[in-house]
């Protein structure tokens, strides 16, 4: 009888030494950003918004982004297509590379401000006040941007005031 209550008692507690194992590796796992799918995680609003101001603030000489601190900044996590239907109005077409990945998940970061939209050698007169910008989710690799000429803005009704995580930069 005693050796029995000792092997439930062994058995008891390895299962409660099990399942705090498994609890601890589960929360450091989600901690590190890791899913239970194949990828990463998304990016939170903040990362997204460090990576696109790091683009938009480059000194590229072809791509030369704002010029002054954005008076708005607004994004969300959408699908490619999404994406692109939100400064077109068109859907991305399926035989194109990009329409091929038109599913997967991107960043929006539209900045509204003051923005050199002209490339070195532009002569045109355009005023642009917006910047969009389209990260990967998971990476926040820059797939495209544009500068919106005034009077031609995205539309930001959908998207998210991340204003604040810009000045948290």
């Amino acid at each position: 009888m005693t050796f029995r209550g000792t092997t439930t008692r062994k058995a008891l507690i390895l299962a409660v030494t099990m399942l705090v194992t498994a609890a601890i590796a589960t929360t450091s796992w989600m901690a590190l950003g890791m899913t239970g799918n194949s990828g990463p995680a998304n990016l939170l609003p903040g990362q997204a918004v460090a990576k696109a101001k790091a683009v938009a603030t480059t000194t590229n000489p072809a791509f030369t982004g704002l010029t002054n601190t954005p008076t708005a900044v607004s994004g969300k996590i959408m699908t490619l297509n999404e994406a692109n239907l939100l400064r077109t109005n068109e859907a991305l077409d399926p035989s194109t590379k990009m329409g091929q990945i038109g599913d997967e998940l991107v960043w929006v970061i539209v900045f509204d401000g003051e923005v050199d939209g002209n490339k070195p050698g532009d002569t045109s007169s355009w005023e642009y006040t917006q910047m969009m910008l389209v990260l990967k989710a998971d990476t926040g690799n820059t797939l495209f941007g544009f500068a919106q000429p005034s009077g031609h803005e995205v539309s930001k009704t959908n998207l998210d005031d991340l204003t604040e995580h810009y000045a948290n930069q």
